[in-house]
């Protein structure tokens, strides 16, 4: 990697790490590739789509749900519909996929290692009503 050392680029081997996200949820979810808390894909451990409150399409509706039934995220579930997202061609395209699948890209997609499902912070839905 090119590093600036005493004012000159030099080639300097870089090694880091990325463990785990850990922010407040709103930037967790767009860094690691989620759509926003108040969309149909809402959660980011499932695949659960909620609808929206009477008369507020920005407000969804979070009553009367069975966790057992819902369908897990994964990482390949994740990447696969981050890929198609990256893929469609116009940002109306773009809109529609993300509200469909509750993914966007993300440049974090790249790192082989980084499971997204796993590694953003677990205080979201799917957890906030365990006992």
């Amino acid at each position: 990697m090119d590093v600036l050392v005493d004012g000159a680029l030099k080639k300097e081997r870089v090694r880091a790490a990325l463990t785990m996200v850990a922010c407040d949820l709103p930037a967790a979810r767009k860094l690691c590739g989620f759509t926003a808390g108040n969309s149909n894909c809402a959660c980011h451990k499932c695949l659960k789509q909620f609808g929206s409150l009477d008369g507020d399409m920005m407000r969804r509706d979070f009553r009367n749900f069975d966790m057992a039934s819902w369908i897990p995220r994964t990482n390949y579930t994740h990447r696969q519909a981050a890929m198609e997202w990256y893929q469609q061609l116009n940002e109306t395209s773009k809109s529609r996929h993300a509200n469909l699948h509750g993914t966007k890209y993300s440049e974090l997609l790249r790192l082989r290692y980084f499971d997204p499902v796993i590694q953003e912070n677990d205080d979201d839905l799917a957890y906030d009503n365990q006992e």
